[in-house]
């Protein structure tokens, strides 16, 4: 069990039945207060500087994943971790977890005019938000694809196989077509919602969970050498229920917590329209 103490938290008077958010952002010389993450490293609580977020492939919410401190879990994927130095443009200076993309492709097709754009990892997206400019150029290569102006999202047909894909270090990491769309919520089993999101004219890339379930991350926060490194996840993991995440102790780390991650599938338009307003209010703030 870490302790750690002298952290600053945010605190609520009101709670919606949610264990908890702990926001583990490198420090950042903006911030009035010290972050967790800073007080883990000064005071040496770890083996390793890192943490490891693996969110199961599964498309059923409830299959969950785990967290990682001071160790990495070899088990969750497959291949070696390509690491990518945080972008000292924006991480540094926003206390985010951002990572420059050489390139992003519809399937095989690039994305045109988006390379070096800076990503952040986070766990607390349930899609990808993107500038409307790249949401435009995506889709533009989807067939069938079409924008609610009412709902400002895309609606995509329910069968596919183009995939949402960006590359690290010349390495190409892609989303199947079935892990980032949802359902309407309206009964209409033929068109899908695409989980790929525009936020505006906000040059801004998030990257959540339809992106963060392919891939076993690895968040090291070495004061002076903050990094990510990424993998695909295992193969056979592709059918993981809650076996393995029973808190088992692993080698080099502190114990693994299972976690569930919210899924958007079968969500109505019109809530998926209300997280996207939460969302560009909340670039708004860190902008």
């Amino acid at each position: 069990i870490l302790d750690v103490t002298r952290s600053a938290l945010d605190l609520s008077s009101y709670g919606s039945g949610v264990a908890g958010l702990v926001g583990l952002m490198p420090s950042s010389p903006v911030m009035n207060a010290i972050p967790p993450l800073e007080n883990i490293y000064k005071n040496k609580l770890l083996d390793m500087n890192v943490f490891s977020v693996y969110l199961t492939p599964s498309l059923d919410p409830s299959q969950g994943g785990s967290f990682l401190f001071g160790g990495i879990d070899k088990t969750k994927y497959s291949g070696e971790l390509n690491y990518v130095p945080v972008s000292a443009r924006l991480s540094t200076s926003k206390g985010m977890w951002y990572i420059e993309a050489d390139g992003a492709f519809t399937g095989s097709t690039p994305v045109s005019g988006y390379t070096k754009s800076p990503w952040l990892f986070d766990t607390g997206t349930s899609f990808i938000a993107v500038p409307t400019a790249f949401a435009q150029a995506f889709h533009a290569n989807i067939p069938g694809a079409t924008y609610s102006a009412l709902d400002q999202v895309y609606v995509l047909p329910c069968k596919g196989n183009a995939t949402f894909a960006l590359s690290f270090n010349g390495i190409k990491y892609e989303v199947p077509y079935n892990n980032y769309i949802a359902g309407t919520g309206t009964g209409n089993s033929s068109e899908c919602v695409s989980l790929v999101m525009p936020l505006g004219n906000y040059e801004i890339f998030i990257l959540g969970d339809p992106f963060l379930r392919q891939v076993y991350a690895v968040y090291d926060f070495t004061e002076g050498a903050s990094r990510i490194g990424i993998a695909p996840v295992s193969v056979s993991d592709a059918s993981l229920g809650n076996e393995g995440l029973s808190g088992d102790p692993v080698p080099g780390g502190s114990t693994i917590t299972p976690l569930r991650s919210n899924s958007a599938s079968g969500i109505s338009l019109g809530a998926l329209s209300m997280l996207l307003t939460v969302l560009v209010a909340w670039t708004m703030v860190i902008a």
